[in-house]
């Protein structure tokens, strides 16, 4: 989930005096070939102009790529605008038959995660600086976003550290990393606070996904969990049934051949256990934490739906 990217020192640049970045090895650099592809793509932002009548204008950053390709994007965009249009005089209809097979509340966009680990080599008082961390590989896991952030907190959980914002003494590299208008729920957690997270503590109530299981000879194979069910689900819990975890007791079972579904309730321990990417990270600021303090390393993320 988190990996340090190899270090760059012999690809920088020369600076006329010494910088924090050329000296630490922990801080990402701050241009050149030595960055990670994802970072170099998110730091070309783009912006955002309003016209005469009010409406957002975009256009591409002039590091996207030559006139015909970003005319071609534009094109691409206005089709698809186009198409959403057409799309909607069948629209209800269409609504109509993915919500009988999802469950109304469902025809959401997934959503991931972004942002960047700081270290203040200097100490409290001294300017924060982008750490070479890569959070690239944080999968889409929703119960480790709502035990540390509140973000899709289906399972229930208190989170550590939601809805705070970006602080004000974010690094200009790391807002640097921000792409896109449609990031939400920015936050932010020092090592100190992760490194006191009880992980035996268990959510508030049961997960509102229902989890699924498979009978195999090495005993129940977690197949995963979910708020909307087929007819499998159905036919054993009732065409009526609530689809939804915190509608029944924790621990409540329906069985059909070698298919078990079961509530439950999540401890941050399980959270934990299925992340090995979560564990690379912790692992990484931990390391940084003993070279800096646990107050001088934090972790800043914000989500994409």
């Amino acid at each position: 989930m988190a990996q340090v990217h190899p270090r760059h020192s012999d690809r920088r640049s020369p600076s006329p005096g010494p910088h924090p970045e050329h000296t630490n090895p922990d801080l990402r650099p701050a241009g050149g070939r030595g960055h990670p592809r994802s970072y170099r793509r998110r730091r070309h932002r783009r912006t955002t102009e309003r016209s005469p009548r009010g409406r957002s204008d975009r256009r591409d950053s002039d590091h996207d790529g030559p006139p015909d390709v970003r005319t071609c994007r534009v094109e691409r965009v206005r089709q698809g605008s186009r198409n959403l249009v057409a799309a909607r005089a069948v629209g209800g209809l269409r609504a109509g038959i993915v919500r009988a097979i999802v469950g109304e509340g469902e025809l959401k966009m997934g959503t991931d995660i972004a942002g960047g680990v700081e270290v203040r080599p200097q100490g409290r008082g001294s300017p924060w600086l982008l750490a070479d961390v890569n959070l690239d590989a944080l999968p889409r896991h929703y119960d480790a976003f709502g035990l540390l952030f509140g973000v899709r907190n289906f399972a229930g959980f208190e989170p550590v550290a939601p809805g705070r914002g970006l602080p004000e003494d974010a690094s200009p590299e790391l807002l640097c990393l921000q792409c896109a208008d449609s990031e939400h729920g920015h936050t932010w957690v020092s090592w100190t606070e992760l490194a006191h997270i009880d992980w035996s503590v268990r959510a508030l109530r049961v997960d509102d996904r229902i989890h699924e299981y498979r009978s195999t000879s090495d005993g129940p194979c977690l197949v995963g969990k979910a708020s909307h069910h087929g007819h499998a689900w159905r036919a054993v819990a009732g065409e009526r049934a609530d689809p939804r975890g915190s509608a029944y007791p924790e621990g409540t079972e329906w069985r059909a051949g070698d298919r078990l579904w079961r509530v439950e309730r999540l401890s941050r321990g399980d959270v934990l256990r299925v992340d090995p990417q979560l564990r690379a990270l912790l692992d990484t600021m931990r390391d940084l934490a003993e070279r800096h303090g646990g107050d001088n390393v934090r972790l800043l993320v914000w989500f994409d739906s």
